[in-house]
C-alpha cells in the first residue's frame, strides 16, 4: 500500500483484516481512499458501503451500493445488502423490490428467498410470502431445499403446503437412494425429520412418533429427542421421561440445550418446585468459558423464569459478546431489559412517615433501579431495533418489539405489531397471549377476551394455557 496506493488488491485485503480485528474505522478510511482513487473498484465500493453501514451512516451504504449495482447489476451480495439498508431507512417497498431482484437473478436460491420472505412478512404480505413459498413446492428442488421451505410453512401456519413440499422431499430422497448413493443417508434423514415435524404440528402424533423410531432419524439424535420432547408438551410427566432418556442417550456435545430448558418447565409445571428445575440448569452446557450462545441463552431464560434475574442478565450478555449479530441473542436481552422485577419494599419504607414529619413532605428518594429504568429502556430499544434490522418479520422479533412499545406507553404500536404477528404465525398461541394483554392496555376488554379464547384452541402447553387461564380470570374477576 505504501508503494503503490491505489494497488486494489492490497486495499481489499488490507480492509478484510482491519475488519477482521474490529478495527472499523480504520477500515472505512482505506475504503475511502481506494474509491477516490480507483472510483470504477466495485470490491472497494461494496466495502465501503459495508463498513458505512457498520457505523450507522445508512444513506451514504445505499448511495454506495446504488453504484456498485450501476457497474455490476448481478452483484447479489450487493442487492442483498441494499435491500437490508433500505428497510432499514423504512423504504420496506424498495427493501422488497431489491430481494426480490436478488432472489430472481440467483435462479430463485433459498439463501435469497429468506431475505425476500421476511421482508414481506414484515410488511405483513402474508399472500406474496405464501407466493414465494409455493415456488419450492416443485420436484427439481433437493431434499435440503424442501426441508428448508416446510420449516418456513411451518412457522407461517401453512400445513397444506408444508405436508406437500414433505411428500416431494420423500419422493426425492427415495430417488437420491438410486441416483445418489452418497446423499441418500443425509436426504433420508432430513426427509423423515421434516415429515416429523409436519405430523407433530398437524397433531398426528402416532405418524411423528413412528417416523421418529426410523433408522434415519435416529442418524441425527438431537433433533429426533428434541421432536420427540415436543411429542409430549403437553404431558409435562412424559416429557420429563423423554428428556431423561435423551440425555442419557445423546452424547453432550450433541445434546440442544432447549431440551433441557423444557424438563425445567415441565417439573415447575408438575409443582415438582424450584429446586427439582434448577436441577437441570447444568444440562444445559451452560458453565465454564467454553459455552456456546446457544447454551448460554437457554440457560439465561430458564435463570430468569427461576426469578435469577441479574443472572439471566450476565449470561445473555455473554452469549451477545459471542455473536455480536446473532438475533436471538439480541431479542433475550432486550425482552430481559424489559422484565426487571421490582425491587423488593423493605419495611422501613413501607411504615408510614409520621404526618408532621419534613420526610412526610418530602419526596421519597428513587431506588438505584428505578434511576437505571430509563437507560435500560433505551438499551433494549436498541438492542430489539438491532434484532428487527437483521430478522425483519420474525414473529418472536415483532413481540418482543410490541412489548417494547408496551412499555413505553404506545399500546396501539404494540397491537399492530402484534396483528402483524399474528398474519405470520396465525397458529401460535403465544402471539394471541401478548395481543390480548395489549389490547387490555387499550381499554379494549371484550376484544381482548376474544384473543385470549382464541389462543386455548391452538393447543398451547400447559403453562402457556395455565397463563391464559389466568388471564380470562382476571378478566371475569375485574369490575367492569
Amino acid at each position: 500500500m505504501q508503494l503503490e496506493p491505489s494497488f486494489e488488491p492490497a486495499a481489499l485485503a488490507l480492509m478484510e483484516l482491519l475488519e477482521a480485528r474490529g478495527q472499523l474505522a480504520a477500515a472505512l478510511a482505506v475504503a475511502q481512499r481506494l474509491v477516490a482513487r480507483v472510483p470504477s473498484s466495485v470490491g472497494g465500493r461494496h466495502r465501503l458501503a459495508r463498513a458505512l453501514a457498520e457505523s450507522g451512516r445508512h444513506r451514504a451504504a445505499i448511495d454506495q451500493l446504488r453504484a456498485v449495482l450501476r457497474q455490476d447489476p448481478g452483484e447479489l451480495e450487493a442487492r442483498t445488502l441494499l435491500a437490508a439498508e433500505l428497510a432499514r431507512a423504512g423504504r420496506l417497498p424498495e427493501a422488497i423490490e431489491e430481494a426480490r431482484s436478488a432472489f430472481d437473478r440467483s435462479g430463485e436460491h433459498p439463501e435469497l428467498a429468506a431475505p425476500l420472505l421476511w421482508l414481506l412478512c414484515e410488511a405483513g404480505d402474508r399472500a406474496a410470502a405464501v407466493d414465494l413459498l409455493s415456488l419450492f413446492d416443485d420436484e427439481q428442488r433437493s431434499v435440503s431445499e424442501l426441508a428448508t421451505a416446510i420449516g418456513w410453512s411451518l412457522q407461517l401456519g401453512e400445513l397444506p403446503l408444508a405436508r406437500r413440499l414433505a411428500e416431494r422431499a420423500t419422493t426425492a430422497a427415495a430417488a437420491s437412494a438410486e441416483l445418489a448413493p452418497a446423499l441418500a443417508r443425509d436426504d433420508a434423514t432430513t426427509a423423515a425429520l421434516a415429515a416429523a415435524a409436519v405430523a407433530l404440528a398437524a397433531g398426528e402424533l402416532s405418524a411423528a412418533r413412528e417416523l421418529l423410531a426410523s433408522p434415519a432419524a435416529a442418524r441425527a439424535p438431537r433433533q429426533a429427542a428434541l421432536l420427540r420432547a415436543q411429542l409430549s408438551s403437553s404431558e409435562p410427566a412424559a416429557l420429563l421421561e423423554e428428556v431423561q432418556r435423551a440425555v442419557r442417550d445423546v452424547p453432550a456435545a450433541e445434546r440442544d440445550p432447549r431440551l433441557c430448558a423444557l424438563a425445567a418447565r415441565a417439573a415447575l409445571t408438575l409443582g415438582q418446585g424450584p429446586a427439582s428445575a434448577r436441577a437441570w440448569l447444568p444440562w444445559t452446557g451452560a458453565a465454564g468459558d467454553a459455552a456456546t450462545a446457544d447454551q448460554l441463552l437457554a440457560r439465561a431464560e430458564l435463570e430468569h423464569l427461576l426469578g435469577e434475574w441479574p443472572f439471566a442478565v450476565a449470561l445473555a450478555e455473554r452469549a451477545l459478546a459471542l455473536r455480536p449479530d446473532s438475533a436471538r441473542a439480541l431479542t433475550v436481552l432486550g425482552t430481559l431489559l424489559l422484565e426487571q422485577p421490582a425491587p423488593a419494599s423493605s419495611a422501613a419504607a413501607r411504615a408510614p412517615a409520621p404526618a408532621s414529619s419534613a420526610a412526610a413532605r418530602a419526596p421519597a428518594p428513587a431506588s438505584p433501579a428505578a434511576a437505571r429504568a430509563p437507560a435500560q429502556l433505551a438499551r433494549a430499544q436498541r438492542l430489539l431495533g438491532r434484532a428487527r434490522d437483521l430478522r425483519p418479520g420474525r414473529p418472536e422479533v415483532l413481540v418482543a418489539f410490541a412489548r417494547l412499545r408496551t412499555r413505553q406507553g404506545d399500546p396501539n404500536e404494540a397491537v399492530a405489531l402484534l396483528t402483524r404477528a399474528t398474519t405470520v404465525a396465525p397458529h401460535d398461541p403465544s402471539i394471541a397471549l401478548h395481543l390480548g394483554h395489549a389490547l387490555l392496555a387499550r381499554g379494549q376488554r371484550a376484544v381482548a377476551r376474544r384473543a385470549f379464547t382464541r389462543a386455548l384452541t391452538l393447543r398451547p402447553g400447559p403453562e402457556l394455557a395455565a397463563k391464559l387461564h389466568a388471564a380470562l380470570a382476571s378478566l371475569d374477576a375485574a369490575p367492569r
